[in-house]
């Protein structure tokens, strides 16, 4: 186990934290790694073989704001260890497991219902959410007047969802769990039907690889039940601009205040994420398929998008309307996809990053 020194933003004695950057630069950690750093008492530990994930109990994140949530982060109320094991198969900002750990989360799991709270797996490339918080960052869209698709904070049950449907102009609606990543925990709602990727075996929701449809009224009451549950928001749906026939958006890799890598994301089916099926246009290919004022366009409204939010390393997802009338920020994120190390461009966004670092 190894411990690397970790400023927490809110820290009130000083106003710096380290970003992924940083942590690259000064401590030499590899970027595989940054994923899998958690936080306890001010320090980040990297998980290894006898090393330790550290499972906290907080207060919950649904009542707070932005900025007053920083200051609850010393106050975590209970802390639990897990010793990894061989075999503990850890990915995402998540860890999963196929050795115990699944074990280990039901033995909190009653406490966390008792106390109605969220066990948070804290990581540098996403801190100011704690697990990619959709909630707060939806509410930050409103305080910084960040265009973004209108969004419903407080649905709690399915019927109301399909009552916004009918209430709405727009062809869709987007259910999204509020730590929901790689396009898992994501539900649509369409004219026709329900498509997700999330399912149910033997009695225990799971999301799977592939978005299908929900044929029966059950089916689609449970499943909508279930992501509500999770605290989702729901978002009305932009009919997007296509490429060749598929709709697309943008997301860009911003570091520092620099653009180290933008991406098209290409819709397979219902959602543009890579992980998916997404297809990804990279590089000069874009302007095979965009002018270079939609681009622009796209940069400047990430641009706004990312002075709007108190991280240095951010992914920033750009949607534009079927006319190219409007561009919407659809999402922000905290440096995902990079435990994909086999993507070209990660390879490509990693070079910049360290290129940042030694400049600064």
């Amino acid at each position: 186990m190894r411990d690397v020194k970790f400023l927490v933003m809110g820290d009130t004695k000083e106003k710096r934290f380290h970003t992924y950057t940083e942590l690259l630069k000064n401590f030499n950690i590899p970027h595989q790694a940054i994923d899998y750093v958690e936080l306890i008492n001010g320090k980040a530990v990297i998980p290894e073989v006898g090393g330790k994930v550290i499972v906290r109990l907080c207060s919950p994140w649904y009542n707070s704001e932005l900025i007053d949530y920083f200051h609850q982060i010393g106050k975590d109320k209970e802390t639990f260890d897990y010793e990894i094991k061989k075999g503990d198969d850890f990915y995402s900002s998540t860890p999963k497991t196929t050795n115990g750990f699944l074990k280990f989360l039901e033995t909190i799991d009653s406490k966390i219902k008792e106390k109605i709270e969220t066990p948070l797996f804290v990581n540098p490339s996403n801190e100011i959410y704690m697990g990619r918080n959709k909630i707060l960052m939806y509410k930050n869209f409103e305080k910084k007047s960040i265009p973004h698709p209108k969004t419903y904070l407080n649905v709690r049950k399915p019927a109301e969802i399909f009552n916004l449907y009918n209430q709405s102009n727009h062809s869709s609606l987007f259910v999204k769990i509020h730590s929901g990543s790689l396009g898992r925990g994501i539900a649509i709602i369409d004219q026709e039907g329900v498509y997700t990727a999330t399912k149910k075996k033997n009695g225990r929701f799971f999301s799977g690889q592939n978005i299908k449809k929900l044929k029966t009224d059950s089916e689609i009451e449970e499943t909508l039940q279930f992501l509500l549950d999770m605290y989702s928001v729901v978002q009305e749906g932009i009919n997007l601009a296509k490429i060749n026939k598929k709709n697309f958006d943008f997301r860009h890799y911003v570091s520092h205040d620099h653009f180290t890598i933008s991406i098209l994301r290409v819709s397979k089916k219902k959602v543009t994420n890579e992980a998916m099926g997404g297809e990804i246009v990279r590089g000069e290919d874009i302007s095979n398929y965009l002018r270079q004022e939609q681009i622009s366009r796209s940069k400047d409204l990430a641009t706004k998008a990312f002075k709007g939010f108190e991280s240095l390393d951010l992914a920033i997802d750009i949607g534009f309307d079927s006319e190219f009338n409007n561009a919407y920020c659809l999402e922000v994120n905290f440096l995902p996809g990079l435990n994909y190390p086999e993507k070209p461009y990660t390879f490509e966004i990693q070079r910049n990053l360290e290129m940042l670092g030694n400049k600064s």
